[in-house]
């Protein structure tokens, strides 16, 4: 078995990200070494799970195959690439390697992206660019970058970036960018602008944005931006704008606008069989600024009042 490369063998090798538990063992019991040549006994090359070692090729794949144990150890190792196979599409097994780092989530991520695994999206992964830099994690990362920099990090994720910069995460990720950025963000995620930015998320998310700025979100989302601002939320949404503000909502949505502001909520119309908008202003036919409306069975604007919740704003 090798247990040592030349610079011609390693290159024909990568990196494999993978976690054990604190006593090194994992399925099975399985005991993995802290440095060193590690072999399974089993090995089969068929692309099922069993018969190898397994783990994230440079780190990149699916977190949930990963231990988020505060005590579990994070490896890497180094595999040679003609033995990889991947299983699922989402990790590959090895029937040996070389522990070249053991220790957490933080010094393993940071191994492999010093190592040959910089500009991948690691899971785990802690970074941070400055000005104009590109920042790019796995699932459960972070990602930081400066103005006008971008900013990706994978489900679960956290991505920051500066005025003008791009912010992008992915399910129940967070994504946060500064004026003029645009903050993107997947199912159950949060994207957060400043003034003139852009907000997008998934369904069930929350998209805020600053003053003049763009808040969409999907079904179930909200949407919130500032004065002159516009925000897009789908099927029983809720979207909220500033004075002189815009505000879309979906089927059953709510929407809510400042002074100037516009009310638009979609609706079905059963007699010619398609979608209408319906259409208020606030400070006409008794629409109220900063106030939650919503559509009745006659698709009228009628203020919205919580369950539980009477129109004076008390406990029912």
């Amino acid at each position: 078995m090798w247990t040592e490369l030349d610079d011609a063998a390693e290159a024909q090798t990568s990196l494999v990200l993978r976690t054990c538990n604190a006593d090194m063992t994992s399925h099975g019991g399985f005991v993995w070494p802290t440095e060193g040549p590690v072999q399974c006994d089993d090995w089969s090359d068929e692309p099922v799970c069993g018969g190898g070692l397994f783990g994230l090729l440079w780190g990149e794949g699916n977190g949930r195959r990963l231990s988020w144990d505060a005590d579990a150890k994070w490896l890497a190792v180094r595999v040679l690439l003609d033995d990889v196979v991947w299983v699922g599409g989402e990790k590959v097994k090895y029937p040996l390697g070389i522990v070249e780092h053991c220790g957490n989530q933080e010094t393993a991520t940071r191994y492999i992206a010093e190592h040959g695994g910089s500009g991948r999206a690691i899971v785990g992964l802690s970074l941070v660019s400055g000005n104009s830099g590109q920042s790019v994690s796995g699932d459960s990362g972070q990602s930081v970058s400066g103005n006008s920099g971008k900013s990706v990090s994978g489900d679960g994720g956290k991505s920051v970036s500066g005025d003008g910069g791009q912010s992008v995460s992915g399910d129940t990720g967070q994504s946060v960018s500064g004026d003029g950025g645009k903050s993107l963000s997947g199912n159950s995620g949060k994207s957060v602008s400043g003034d003139s930015g852009q907000s997008v998320s998934g369904n069930s998310g929350q998209s805020v944005s600053g003053n003049s700025g763009q808040s969409v979100s999907g079904y179930s989302g909200q949407s919130v931006s500032g004065d002159s601002g516009q925000s897009v939320s789908g099927y029983s949404g809720q979207s909220v704008s500033g004075d002189s503000g815009q505000s879309v909502s979906g089927y059953s949505g709510q929407s809510e606008s400042g002074n100037s502001g516009i009310l638009c909520i979609s609706y079905w119309d059963t007699q010619d069989q398609r979608e209408r908008l319906a259409i208020a202003y606030v400070g006409e036919n008794g629409i109220e600024a900063n106030t939650p409306y919503k559509l009745n069975d006659a698709h009228d604007f009628e203020e919205f009042v919580a369950l539980g919740v009477s129109e004076q704003g008390k406990e029912v």
